[in-house]
C-alpha cells in the first residue's frame, strides 16, 4: 500500500515507477524466473530509467504520512483494487472487500483473507488518522500531538478527547449552555458552568485520567470487598444449616 501510494503522480512528479514500467524496460541481465516458471523479471538498475519515470518528493514525511492516509482514506475499496503493476486503480474482478494485485501472479490477491469487518476498520483508523494528525498541525503542540497520538493506548486517547475542550475536540452540547432552567439560575452558576467547559491543557488532561482512573480503582475495591462479604455470609448461613441438621 506504501509503493502504491507512492507511485501516484503529485506535484514533484512520480516518487516510484510503476512495475510494469520496470519489466519494459528490463534487459538480458535481468530476467529472473522463478520456480513453476514464475517470471520475475524487471529493471534491477534505477539508474536506467528516465528522469519522469520517478524522483525524490520535495515533502518531509510528517507531510508523506498525512497525504498516505489522506489518500487511503478517500480510496475507493468498494469498486477498485490496488495494483503497483499499473501503478493507478483498476477494477476489481470479484467482490472481496479488499483487492490488492499480487505483482508477480497478477491473479492472485493478497489481501483475500481479509474480512469486511476489517477492510472497514481499516478506512475507519486512516480516516481518523488523516483527521488527528491534520487537526495536530493547527493546535499548539503538547504531549500527546502528531504520531506519538496515533500510538496512544485506545482508552487513554478516549478518555482525553472526552476531557478536552476546544478546537476540533469541542463536544459541547447546546442543552449545558443553554438549558431552559438557565433562566433562573444565579450568574455564578452559569460562570461556574462555562468554566469547566474551558479548554483544558495537556497537565490538567492527564491529572483529569488520573483522577478517574484513582475514582475507578476505589469502586472496583469496593465491590470486590461487597462480594468478600456477600460469600463470608452465605458461607456462614451454610455452616448454620449444616450444623442444625448435625444437631
Amino acid at each position: 500500500m506504501v509503493l502504491f501510494f507512492l507511485q501516484q503522480k503529485t506535484s514533484d512528479g512520480f516518487v516510484l515507477p510503476t512495475l510494469k514500467n520496470l519489466v519494459r524496460r528490463a534487459g538480458k541481465e535481468d530476467v529472473r524466473v522463478a520456480e513453476d516458471n514464475l517470471n520475475c523479471t524487471f529493471l534491477r538498475d534505477m539508474n536506467k530509467l528516465p528522469a519522469d519515470c520517478y524522483g525524490q518528493s520535495t515533502a518531509n514525511l510528517q507531510t508523506l504520512l498525512l497525504q498516505f492516509f489522506e489518500f487511503y482514506s478517500q480510496f475507493n475499496f468498494q469498486d477498485k483494487a490496488i495494483s503497483i503493476n499499473e501503478g493507478a486503480p483498476v477494477r476489481k474482478p470479484n467482490s472481496l472487500p479488499l483487492y490488492i494485485i499480487n505483482p508477480l501472479e497478477q491473479a492472485l490477491n493478497v489481501s483475500r483473507n481479509v474480512s469486511f469487518e476489517e477492510c472497514e476498520r481499516l478506512i475507519t483508523e486512516v480516516r481518523n488518522a488523516a483527521w488527528q494528525l491534520d487537526a495536530g498541525l493547527d493546535q499548539q503542540k503538547g504531549d500527546d500531538w502528531g504520531i506519538l497520538a496515533l500510538l496512544e493506548q485506545r482508552s487513554t486517547r478516549g478518555l482525553k478527547k472526552l476531557l478536552r475542550v476546544g478546537n476540533s475536540h469541542r463536544l459541547v452540547s447546546v442543552k449545558d449552555l443553554f438549558n431552559d432552567s438557565d433562566n433562573n439560575q444565579p450568574e455564578d452558576t452559569l460562570k461556574s458552568k462555562l468554566e469547566r467547559l474551558a479548554p483544558k491543557t495537556d497537565k490538567e488532561v492527564e491529572e483529569s485520567v488520573a483522577q478517574m482512573k484513582e475514582d475507578l480503582g476505589k469502586v472496583k475495591e469496593k465491590k470486590t470487598q461487597k462480594i468478600k462479604f456477600k460469600n463470608t455470609s452465605i458461607a456462614s448461613e451454610v455452616f448454620r444449616i449444616r450444623r442444625d441438621k448435625i444437631v
